[in-house]
C-alpha cells in the first residue's frame, strides 16, 4: 500500500507543509517508509530526515537519511545516513557532502557492533574518494549520535 502526493501544476512529487509526499507500507514486513519531497526532489528543511523507515513492532527509525536535492547531504559534522536495529541500537552511520561520502575530521563510514556499541569498521573518505587513515587525525573513536 502506498500514497503519493504530487504538485498539480508540475506533476512532480511534492507536498505542502512538513508532511511526507510518499508513504509506503510493506504488508510482508510491516515496515513503514516515508519520504519528504519538495519541487520533485527528496529534501526536507530544518535538519530533519527526508527519508525514514520505521520498524513496525518498536516504532524505531531503522533507517534515517538526510538528502538535499536528491543527494545524500548533511551539514554540521552529522551523519547523513543512520541504520539502526529494531531496538534502536546504531549499526552504521555515514557522512555525506553533496552526494559524496566525505568527512574531514574523522571516518565517513562507521559500522558498530549492535550489542556492544564498539566500532567494528571505519572508512575514511574525502570528496567521494576513499583514503587511508589520515596521519594528522587524532580522532579514532566516534560514538553514534
Amino acid at each position: 500500500m502506498s500514497e503519493w502526493w504530487t504538485n498539480a501544476l508540475t506533476g512532480e512529487p511534492d507536498r505542502p507543509g512538513d508532511l511526507p509526499a510518499r508513504t509506503e507500507y510493506d504488508e510482508e514486513t510491516g515496515i513503514i517508509s516515508m519520504q519528504w519531497w519538495r519541487d520533485g526532489k527528496r529534501q526536507r528543511e530544518d535538519d530533519k530526515p527526508s527519508m525514514i523507515k520505521i520498524a513496525p513492532k518498536t516504532g524505531v527509525w531503522i533507517v534515517e537519511s538526510h538528502l538535499a536535492f536528491n543527494e545524500f547531504h548533511r551539514v554540521g559534522d552529522k551523519p547523513a545516513t543512520i541504520f539502526r536495529d529494531e531496538q534502536g541500537r546504531t549499526k552504521e552511520v555515514s557522512y555525506w557532502h553533496l552526494g559524496k561520502l566525505h568527512r574531514s575530521i574523522g571516518p565517513a563510514k562507521i559500522k558498530y557492533d549492535p550489542v556492544s556499541g564498539d566500532i567494528v569498521q571505519q572508512e575514511f573518505w574525502r570528496h567521494g574518494i576513499q583514503v587511508e587513515f589520515p596521519e594528522n587525525s587524532s580522532e579514532l573513536d566516534f560514538q553514534p549520535n
